[in-house]
């Protein structure tokens, strides 16, 4: 049975998501980061528990409560909620704690029911400790994992889709030549200015009359396999007749196909409007 002191820590823990939310202007963890790291904590605890764990530790202290590592561990949560790296370096310690316990439960269980057996471990169950053992390696790791995973993960759609939709609407207003060298913006080009704001993940091609023009812009950062598979990011397209395309990919380099669904209609520029790219 989980102690009260670990139930209370696990409702103090919940709380945290508050922090992180008031904090967000402070580059606190992404919402993966921090349901990953919530969730590895309290299923330690429930693990934990169910195994037997903490009524076996507290019969090898011969009864004596230790309070001090709930408390520690609560104020490294609550710690975490303030940056992405101070929650990685949370996440990367619950995996230390969920190896060394699954290991001490599995010894644990070796132990159990054996002639010289200590007397803390004369009520212990050897199936729940491997199985408390094993569901903190399948369970507790790789949600922490998550928080590692996520670390400097900002995909920044919304600003990727303003930005493109400037661009566009510029190179619009403004023909062609605005993606030329030779052009009115010379080295200030629109395509380079989005490659810079965005880091990568831009194409522009030019038709040879200089008719027509496609721009594309894609994700070129994602978290490590498998948690890639929980986020995905819009990759998009746009030609001369100002249509937007978009898909939603999870692995970077994707480019939006010319012929996916329209997600919108991007207008020239106001005339006499100030140039941004």
């Amino acid at each position: 049975m989980v102690p009260v002191s670990a139930r209370g820590a696990a409702l103090g823990v919940a709380l945290v998501p508050c922090l992180a939310g008031a904090a967000r202007a402070n580059q606190p963890p992404g919402p993966q980061a921090v349901a990953g790291e919530l969730a590895a904590l309290l299923l330690l605890v429930a693990c934990t528990g169910l195994a037997g764990g903490y009524a076996i530790a507290r019969a090898q202290r011969g009864g004596q409560p230790r309070r001090w590592p709930l408390a520690l561990g609560a104020a490294a949560v609550v710690a975490s909620a303030m940056h992405e790296q101070q929650a990685a370096l949370v996440c990367v310690g619950i995996i230390a704690v969920a190896f060394l316990r699954a290991g001490r439960l599995v010894r644990w269980g070796l132990q159990a029911g054996t002639p010289g057996a200590p007397p803390y471990l004369a009520e212990a169950r050897r199936g729940r400790l491997f199985a408390g053992a094993g569901l903190l390696a399948v369970l507790v790791v790789p949600l922490a994992g998550a928080g590692v995973a996520f670390v400097d993960y900002d995909p920044q759609d919304e600003l990727r889709e303003r930005v493109l939709r400037a661009v566009a609407a510029q190179m619009l207003r403004d023909g062609l030549d605005a993606a030329d060298a030779a052009g009115p913006l010379h080295e200030a080009l629109p395509v380079e200015k989005l490659r810079g704001v965005l880091g990568g993940g831009v194409e522009l091609e030019v038709a040879p009359d200089r008719r027509d023009f496609t721009l594309r812009l894609w994700p070129t950062s994602f978290p490590r396999w498998p948690y890639r598979l929980l986020v995905s990011s819009p990759s998009y397209h746009v030609d001369a007749s100002g249509r937007l395309r978009a898909i939603r990919v999870n692995e970077p380099g994707v480019r939006c196909p010319p012929d996916a669904p329209v997600v919108g209609l991007i207008e020239p520029a106001k005339p006499g409007s100030q140039r941004r790219f």
